[in-house]
């Protein structure tokens, strides 16, 4: 590591484990070894959750505020990751918002992670975010927005640095089931939004990335209105990546919306996208048409989208690593694709399909299939897995109409 003395002897390295965990963090914590730092940067919830909260406040928060600005943006990166531990620690005592644990983690630790989220690295502004998210449940309600979601506004709000919107952008989607349906409306919904409209495409692809979470927690009306809407402008971006992007997160934002607007409006959406002009958005798009369709309810699912899907197993594009991709979807998504559309759809769409990827060349196939056949039995009406995992209760009579089906498969081969 950079700063890191050349001629470390091995008693230098060597370190005092009679010590407990908060004198260990208080000795090597600020060590000029950056290999001790970050080793005892990692001990920090731990120390904190050995002692209490007085010697956090004397003896753990200067260390903190040290560490938030050393040299190595690794040691950063791991102490944003224990900034969350560090303040679930705070509230061992159950004082309540008057304690003066719960006023540590406002007073001290909040401002640290306002320092972390606005750091250099992305790995940093990443960890010091997934903190933010479960002090933010650690908060009262209405600590939440005035908080943590204004941290994640300011972000959004820097012009400068489109990295720091785009941290916003994930941040926002990630905080917004704790804050809940009034916030989401009020305030993230326009900023998402507004982060969707942004001039640096890197921006509008993180947002593309980040409303599906908003569509669940504000509701279908404002979804309508507003995420949706924005969303759909972002599937016609002029930048590539940008609709690439909305190819990606299609399967989260199917989930999020109401069974009605999946078949109506992200329907539209996925067959435009299977369509692009780009090669990498189409691809995109195709690897996600299993999870979208296990998505939708079976009468949804048309038997264009069935035929486009078993098509995959029989890919031919000319790039035989985007066929053998492809054929990899196919497999992977099978079990759940059969299990959105049901077995009376088996015999005219999936049995040819099953059966080529079962002699396919690529072993890594026949393998995704080989541990999802109990799965495909249990969906026919075979066989299927009891409540240990072991097996369940074998059907009567002969072999069900549908355990035949896999089984022909797999012999045909």
């Amino acid at each position: 590591m950079e700063g890191e003395p050349q001629t470390a002897t091995f008693e230098d390295l060597s370190i005092d484990d009679s010590l407990g965990a908060l004198a260990r963090v208080r000795q090597y914590g600020t060590s000029a070894i950056a290999l001790q730092r970050l080793v005892h940067v990692k001990m920090l919830t731990e120390a904190a959750e050995s002692v209490p909260y007085e010697s956090i406040q004397t003896d753990l928060f200067p260390l903190l505020r040290a560490l938030s600005t050393d040299n190595e943006w690794v040691i950063r990166q791991h102490l944003g990751e224990q900034l969350g531990g560090v303040a679930a620690a705070c509230l061992r005592e159950a004082e309540g918002e008057d304690g003066p644990g719960y006023r540590g983690i406002i007073e001290s630790i909040l401002p640290l992670i306002q320092t972390l989220l606005n750091d250099s690295q992305d790995e940093v502004r990443q960890s010091s975010g997934a903190s933010l998210c479960h002090i933010c449940s650690l908060l009262a309600p209405e600590d939440r927005g005035r908080r943590a979601l204004t941290l994640a506004l300011q972000l959004a709000h820097d012009d400068e640095q489109e990295e720091l919107r785009m941290t916003a952008a994930k941040l926002l989607n990630d905080i917004v089931e704790i804050l809940g349906p009034d916030l989401c409306t009020q305030f993230v919904s326009p900023e998402l939004v507004s982060l969707a409209e942004d001039p640096v495409f890197r921006v509008r692809k993180a947002a593309a990335l980040a409303l599906h979470s908003a569509c669940r927690v504000a509701g279908e009306a404002d979804a309508v209105d507003r995420l949706l809407p924005a969303f759909i402008r972002l599937t016609k971006d002029d930048i590539y990546r940008v609709r690439k992007a909305c190819a990606e997160a299609l399967v989260d934002m199917s989930a999020a919306v109401s069974p009605g607007l999946r078949g109506h409006v992200l329907l539209e959406v996925f067959t435009r996208l299977a369509g692009d002009a780009s090669k990498l958005v189409r691809q995109a798009a195709m690897q996600q048409l299993g999870p979208f369709l296990s998505t939708l309810p079976a009468a949804k699912v048309s038997d264009a989208l069935l035929e486009m899907f078993a098509g995959m197993a029989a890919a031919d594009t000319g790039d035989p690593t985007l066929d053998r991709d492809m054929r990899g979807y196919c497999a992977y998504n099978l079990p759940g694709v059969m299990a959105a559309v049901g077995p009376s759809r088996w015999r005219p769409f999936l049995k040819e399909a099953y059966g080529r990827l079962v002699r396919d060349g690529v072993w890594t196939v026949r393998r995704t299939l080989a541990c999802s056949l109990h799965e495909m039995v249990r969906v026919m009406g075979g066989r299927g897995p009891g409540p240990e995992g072991g097996p369940g209760k074998k059907m009567e009579g002969r072999r069900g109409s549908g355990e035949e089906g896999v089984w022909r498969a797999t012999r045909s081969g």
